[in-house]
């Protein structure tokens, strides 16, 4: 799913946070590093070089002043990797050629006292004039400028990648530094571009290198430095437009919409001196969101400011984030974390639309509630479902006032917990309050005679190549374009160990696939009138999969279900407030079904009356989907139909399509014994000589043919004319942004192959709008 390649630039992208500053003696004479431009390696030529050799030399400077500091921070990330990598650390006097013919260089320090750095300067990318840096022809002068590059062609040595951490001054290097690292970045992730320029720890430039060429990629190239920032200013905030795309009319409307706000939360608050205004900063995307600061939530609170995206997809769904920042203002930070939240919520009406009153009742009622001991816990709360939590935290602020008075809750809001047997007294006043919330109403979700899509991948871990971006906008109307009315939306979530039970976390990191992303790609589904599937999946480590899942006892047992039923309730929640039109509740989890089936209709059972749409739950081919008992509370059974049409290389379409009704006849069988039509959760085929025969298995670096291919995916839909009993298909798989499989290769993508004409064909002649 992603490649491991990858994860080499994040290593020396997250290497990659030092600086330094003033002069130096003589060091080692180095040889002129001139590299001709069709020298040098591909991205993927040194990618391949780099995991051969695992090794790196982190070089500082010796003379300069935090010479000390930059020296701790190597040791720092030498810890960090050395699991990984083999590190050496030197300054600049002492390193020697040895260091850079078969080792990765990382150099941590300002040109200006760091000799090797100013020896390599004319042959890399970036300048260095006046104590300013320069890129692409822009001068960046101001103090706090930092610029990285994580993985280039070292001049001295181009079969092998260099790094280099720079900045403007020491003094910025080491705060920029150590800022950094406190986030928290992490060594070994996904996203990596080819250079990025910070001041004042914001991205402002960042983009890629041309792969072969090595030269700014102009389609991959983001300057947000050079708009001067609009702003608005109200009683309680200052607003400032980040991008020019976000109109001021928008701004201005949602503006008043929060001084609203504001003004119904100072209400309720107790009258205090007059406080400073709010920086509230407002976004037009998700995606230019995520490239700036790292973070594409739709919004978050960082120091004393608001980052929150506005646009027409997330902005009826209101977050709470100008409430909660003015509840900190005036209140401080409380001991327990989700009395923050959950005032916050309780305080905003429209909070998710409909407030958190209507999602509670509905958490209660579905018997999805979390205990309250787990609400109250702060780590807890803080990994936990953000829908989920926020919701309950807002009822139990309600049911905190109710019972005590809101002068007693302001009173004790800092300081107060709940421990041992208060927390029982206090779970079962909160449950009869939920139980007193008005009935919550089941919307009915309009669904598709037939559904003919694709289950839309997450191919992008960059940020403008993700669920989140507009490239993802652009593979969605290219779906369309080949009479597709629909397209499965797959969130996945990660387990180290598959007989371990363990937490099964949401994803939040920038550029995985969040909720933000998820709302996203249905949005964009809609804006070309097509249906959405969310269908969350878990990626198994060390090369396992969802199938190995198997725990040895039945305490292991209870608590995969208790682990799988909050991870699983949260996407259902997230479902059910966007009327996702179809939730698949699970993907071959093989052995949880056929030895678990009566902890599988209790979790079905209370998913299904939290979610109003259709259910059904993806069986793999073979056992599962034929001996399964789990199907009486799903709407339609699901199938990963990976069955081979055929054992023979040559096969003829005939023998293609003697295969194909044997396959359906099977799927008849179950059918006709549960009386539910059936749903095509994935099907595909890989690009590549004789796919029929294991259409599972294979690699995209395989040989590319993509005639077999189509002749496969004709097969398929030729085949299903008629079948009243489907409901539908959706193939695996279409990428989040169609550049991923432009180059002729083995994987299971059809776009820009002959199977995508098929596709086009086809699905003109099924049933289904």
């Amino acid at each position: 799913m992603k490649a491991p390649l990858l994860l080499l630039i994040a290593l020396i992208a997250a290497i990659s946070w030092n600086c330094s500053s003033p002069s130096v003696d003589a060091a080692p004479s180095l040889p002129t590093a001139f590299v001709p431009e069709n020298t040098l390696p591909s991205l993927q030529e040194l990618n391949e070089r780099f995991w051969q050799a695992r090794k790196i030399t982190i070089v500082y400077p010796a003379a300069s002043p935090q010479s000390k500091d930059l020296q701790r921070l190597a040791d720092s990330l030498h810890q960090n990797i050395r699991r990984y990598i083999e590190v050496t650390i030197k300054t600049d006097e002492e390193v020697q050629a040895e260091d850079w013919t078969k080792r990765a260089l990382l150099l941590l320090g300002c040109p200006d006292n760091h000799q090797l750095l100013q020896e390599l300067l004319p042959d890399l990318p970036f300048d260095f004039q006046n104590q300013q840096l320069q890129f692409d022809g822009q001068t960046f002068a101001h103090p706090t400028s930092s610029l990285v590059l994580p993985f280039y062609p070292n001049p001295l040595e181009p079969s092998m990648p260099l790094a280099v951490v720079t900045a403007n001054s020491d003094q910025a290097l080491l705060e920029f530094m150590t800022k950094q690292l406190a986030k928290g970045w992490r060594l070994f992730g996904f996203g990596n571009w080819g250079y990025e320029l910070f001041e004042n720890n914001q991205r402002i430039l960042l983009g890629l290198f041309h792969q072969e060429k090595w030269v700014v990629d102009k389609k991959v190239h983001y300057n947000f430095s050079q708009a001067e920032p609009r702003t608005i200013e109200t009683e309680h905030f200052q607003f400032v437009l980040k991008e020019e795309a976000l109109s001021l009319t928008d701004a201005q409307a949602f503006a008043e919409e929060m001084e609203q706000e504001a003004s119904s939360v100072q209400q309720f608050l107790p009258k205090q001196n007059t406080s400073p205004k709010i920086n509230y900063y407002l976004y037009a995307s998700t995606e230019q969101k995520g490239l700036m600061l790292n973070n594409s939530q739709q919004a978050h609170l960082s120091n004393k400011s608001i980052h929150e995206v506005v646009n027409d997809i997330y902005r009826p769904f209101r977050t709470a984030a100008a409430a909660q920042m003015l509840c900190r203002q005036q209140l401080g930070w409380p001991k327990t974390k989700a009395l923050e939240r959950g005032l916050a919520v309780y305080l905003t009406p429209n909070w998710q639309q409909k407030g958190y009153a209507y999602w509670a009742a509905k958490l209660h009622r579905s018997d999805n509630l979390r205990p309250l001991s787990e609400l109250l816990n702060n780590a807890e709360f803080e990994r936990g479902s953000p829908l989920i939590g926020s919701c309950l935290a807002a009822s139990f602020v309600a049911y905190l006032i109710d019972a005590n008075g809101k002068e007693t809750f302001l009173k004790t809001y800092q300081q107060w917990e709940a421990k041992g047997a208060e927390l029982t007294r206090l779970e079962k006043e909160w449950k009869a309050h939920l139980a007193q919330l008005p009935l919550p109403s089941s919307p009915t979700i309009a669904q598709k005679t037939f559904y003919k899509g694709f289950n839309f991948a997450h191919e992008g871990y960059m940020g403008y190549n993700g669920y989140g971006s507009r490239k993802a906008r652009e593979a969605a109307q290219k779906i369309r374009s080949i009479n597709s009315n629909a397209l499965a939306v797959v969130p996945y979530s990660y387990m180290a160990n598959p007989e371990r039970p363990d937490f099964i976390s949401i994803r939040r990191s920038a550029y995985s696939e969040t909720d933000e992303g998820v709302i996203h790609s249905q949005a964009i589904a809609r804006e070309q009138s097509m249906a959405a599937m969310l269908k969350p999946q878990i990626w198994v480590g060390n090369g396992k999969w969802t199938g190995d899942i198997r725990m040895r006892t039945e305490a292991d047992w209870q608590s995969w279900f208790r682990h799988y039923h909050r991870w699983i309730s949260h996407y259902a929640l997230l479902a059910e407030i966007h009327q996702f039109e179809l939730f698949c509740i699970g993907t071959e989890l093989i052995h949880t079904t056929l030895e678990r089936p009566a902890d599988w209709r209790q979790l079905i059972s209370r998913i299904d009356k939290l979610y109003s749409g259709q259910l059904t739950y993806a069986s793999n081919w073979g056992q599962e989907f034929e001996q399964s008992d789990i199907w009486q509370q799903l709407d339609y059974l699901g199938i990963d139909c990976y069955y081979p049409l055929s054992n023979k290389t040559k096969a003829t379409n005939g023998e293609l399509r003697k295969g194909f009704r044997s396959i359906l006849r099977k799927i008849e069988k179950v059918q006709s014994r549960h009386d539910k039509q059936v749903l095509f959760t994935e099907i595909g085929f890989r690009s590549k000589e004789a796919p029929w025969i294991e259409p599972h298995a294979g690699d995209r670096r395989e040989q590319y043919q993509g005639e077999d291919q189509s002749r496969s995916y004709q097969i398929v839909l030729e085949g299903l004319k008629g079948k009243e009993w489907c409901k539908g298909i959706f193939w695996w798989k279409f990428p989040s942004y169609m550049e991923f499989d432009r180059s002729p290769n083995a994987g299971f993508s059809p776009c820009g192959k002959p199977a995508e004409e098929t596709v086009k064909k086809e699905f003109a002649k099924l049933p289904g709008k």
